[in-house]
């Protein structure tokens, strides 16, 4: 092939064909420049492939770390639920020695847990990480990701954690120094009598459980807002990812409601059988737009949406309003509201 180019060349010349031989000239150049730039075309898609691979990969792997944090975020409602229980139980003086001994003696659902260990929570940074450290590298749709990603990870999760670290210690040495039967109990894990009774009627371990209470409250509160925009960047990452997204897991969504049948489960009108009376009034009627639910007071003042937290303990919370929602799972015709900073209120709804 370029021997024949360069014979025509020679040919041209020694013909004195010279205009000819600048339009071959020009032509050869103009192919030699098309050549390159198709290759540099080439190149530079290849390129866009592989980084898009890794974008997504990256995508993929925020998604995975969102759903770690959802599993361990069900850790906090546990142990905000049976520490909260434990608390009721003793403003009500219906726990029992023989409840107490019935309680595991190892592990989250134990005495010792309920009674003195704190949880923690930091949510996984590895995918965002990643994806901070190729900022320069992202095209401008995925700006609004980012600056999603962003606003998730700005959530005091480790003062919250410290403070109930710190209520749990300062607890731990007070028991260590002023009650044998807390090391027996550390060597032997079994409630002697003088344990139960300190539980049942200390007034220092009350206060103990109020605080506890109140800690793993704020920490879960926290994390209800932290869920919610999880919850929304994962749909949003899903539209990102186009066809090589995942199908969404079912409790993954951003409304009450899975869908709008679902809603016969809560609406109605609800009384107030017991707690205080001052905050919310005694009557609440619950329903829902679409798949959304509202619960509005006697006077009129509307809440919601509710913020969707457990679909099999029918948690839900009002943000804004500083409520968590309980609706029973059994009978599906009673409710409980747990406030941030008072005695929880119970309602019944008319039938």
């Amino acid at each position: 092939m370029f021997r024949f180019f360069r014979k025509l060349r020679k040919k041209l010349l020694s013909e004195g064909k010279f205009s000819r031989y600048l339009a071959y000239a020009f032509g050869e150049v103009f192919l030699v420049v098309v050549g390159i730039l198709i290759a540099l075309w080439i190149n530079n898609a290849n390129q866009e492939r592989e980084q898009q691979v890794k974008i997504d990969a990256i995508l993929v792997k925020i998604q995975n770390d969102f759903l770690q944090d959802l599993q361990y975020g069900q850790d906090l409602v546990e142990n905000y639920m049976r520490k909260d229980a434990m608390r009721d139980w003793l403003r009500q003086d219906s726990l029992t020695p023989e409840d107490l001994r019935a309680m595991p003696t190892e592990g989250s659902r134990s005495v010792e847990f309920v009674t003195i260990w704190w949880l923690s929570f930091k949510p996984k940074e590895n995918g965002y990480n990643q994806l901070m450290s190729m900022l320069d590298k992202l095209p401008p749709r995925y700006d609004e990701l980012v600056k999603q990603l962003n606003t998730n990870h700005r959530y005091s999760f480790e003062s919250f954690s410290k403070n109930s670290q710190d209520i749990s210690r300062r607890y731990q040495y007070y028991l260590a120094d002023n009650h044998s039967w807390y090391v027996d109990y550390k060597f032997q894990p079994r409630l002697s009598d003088a344990h139960v009774d300190y539980i049942l009627n200390n007034p220092r371990f009350k206060s103990q459980m109020q605080l506890l209470v109140g800690s793993a409250r704020t920490l879960f509160w926290e994390y209800t807002a932290y869920r919610q925009q999880l919850m929304q960047n994962y749909i949003l990452i899903n539209e990102l990812l186009g066809d090589k997204a995942t199908p969404v897991p079912k409790h993954i969504r951003t409304t009450s409601l899975a869908d709008e049948k679902d809603a016969k489960r809560f609406v109605g009108t609800y009384r107030l059988t017991s707690g205080p009376e001052d905050r919310i009034g005694t009557q609440l009627e619950v329903f829902n737009r679409g798949t959304d639910l509202y619960f509005k007071k006697a006077d009129g003042e509307e809440t919601g949406p509710l913020l969707f937290l457990d679909a099999e303990q029918l948690l839900f919370s009002a943000r804004f309003t500083v409520f968590i929602i309980e609706f029973e799972s059994s009978g599906e015709n009673s409710m409980r509201i747990m406030f941030h900073d008072r005695d929880d209120s119970h309602w019944s709804r008319e039938k």
